[in-house]
């Protein structure tokens, strides 16, 4: 299998969407039998660290405003710290974003943001897409396209139907 993914760099001088296409079958830790165990949860954390960057730790994208293997942006690593402090977790600062650990603490628990604010707002049993949606565009933004991922920009709604493709195989 062979999935494409941003390749997570991105500048003034590249126009467009950069790809790269990845073997995903042998790779990816998702796609063996022990990752089947992990929890659905899990799986879509990591399938969203593959089609935001390849799962790529020292990815920086969006003129150096989304930082690694999740891309995230300040205020998603700041509403990703307020969760876990809630939880009464340890938090990063957004410096620590090149620690791998960090990096998918913060993703997990701004995951669970996205998951708490959506069924707060009605939205009893999140999609894969609708968790991708609400991760990358903000939860303001999503709620106001109602939660519908054909209101959403097609270049999301492109992503977000790669994480349900990949969450499928893997939870097979």
């Amino acid at each position: 299998f062979f999935f494409q993914a941003e390749d997570g760099i991105r500048d003034s001088s590249v126009t467009g969407v950069q790809t790269c296409a990845l073997p995903i079958s042998g790779f990816w830790p998702g796609y063996s039998p022990a990752a089947r165990s992990q929890s659905a949860f899990q799986v879509l954390v990591d399938n969203i660290a593959l089609v935001e960057s390849g799962y790529n730790h020292r990815a920086v994208g969006d003129h150096g405003r989304a930082r690694g293997a999740w891309q995230l942006w300040l205020p998603a690593w700041l509403d990703g710290n307020a969760q876990l402090k809630k939880e009464g977790r340890r938090t990063y600062p957004y410096g620590a974003w090149q620690n791998v650990n960090a990096q998918m603490e913060v993703a997990e628990a701004y995951l669970r943001l996205c998951r708490n604010r959506m069924v707060e707002a009605g939205v009893a049993d999140p999609s894969p897409e609708q968790y991708y949606l609400c991760f990358s565009m903000g939860f303001a933004s999503f709620k106001a396209a109602g939660f519908d991922p054909a209101r959403c920009p097609a270049k999301k709604v492109d992503a977000a139907t790669r994480v349900r493709t990949l969450f499928d195989r893997a939870t097979r």
